[in-house]
């Protein structure tokens, strides 16, 4: 039998096979799709699921701890404001909006549950019956009842907002994944820090924001901007 994909120059190439193959299941594609009533075809071909009434937008760690001063180098200083464009946008189109925040026992962290640095950033707090959930895990489902208020809603898409990109956001995108959500991470509404490597060396926050961001679109979620939305 004859190879759909094959090697040449170390390079795997799609072979004239692969090309018709390609062809024939378009076809087949465009074929279905005429079968289906024309407003399902609209449907299909305009709404993404991010545009979805019951999509929800998460807002992770929107706390004042961001903004102590240990808390230094670090891009993205229009995450905030992104934030609040998004939140702004949801509300407008009553849209599920859900708050997690992440409190810690340790006096010496900046999210400590009895200091300041654990509450809201006010722009970003929630209003009215919007659900606030707390956590002590990077993840945003572990330890608390987010999944329960996910299925009790019938929610099947999540998008992420808040920080830091390289902890909180990339391990809950990553539990959403897992769970069988379709995940969206929203690039210029969440930010990172300066990170030190094993061998001492520190990595800048813009190059680890986009690294973070590369592999969670590669693997567990879409990366999107705040425009698109």
């Amino acid at each position: 039998t004859a190879p759909v994909i094959a090697k040449h120059s170390g390079k795997w190439r799609i072979t004239e096979l692969g090309r018709q193959v390609n062809r024939k299941t378009e076809e087949f594609l465009q074929a279905l799709r005429q079968t289906l009533p024309s407003e399902t075809r609209s449907r299909q071909g305009s709404e993404k699921p991010y545009a979805s009434v019951n999509a929800l937008l998460l807002v992770i760690n929107a706390q004042k701890g961001l903004h102590d001063p240990t808390q230094s180098h670090r891009n993205n200083s229009e995450a905030e404001a992104n934030v609040q464009k998004l939140l702004e946008a949801w509300r407008k189109n009553k849209k599920p909006v859900v708050h997690v925040k992440h409190v810690s026992d340790k006096t010496t962290s900046v999210f400590y549950k009895d200091a300041e640095g654990a509450g809201f950033i006010p722009s970003l707090s929630p209003r009215n019956e919007e659900p606030v959930f707390e956590k002590s895990k990077a993840g945003a489902f572990s330890g608390t009842a987010l999944e329960n208020l996910i299925q009790s809603r019938n929610i099947d898409t999540v998008i992420l907002t808040g920080f830091t990109a390289g902890e909180c956001i990339d391990a809950t995108a990553r539990q959403a994944s897992d769970l069988g959500l379709t995940v969206y991470v929203v690039d210029d509404a969440t930010a990172s820090f300066d990170v030190t490597g094993p061998d001492g060396k520190i990595h800048k926050a813009e190059r680890v924001h986009k690294l973070v961001l590369a592999n969670l679109h590669a693997f567990f979620a879409e990366v999107i901007g705040t425009q698109v939305l």
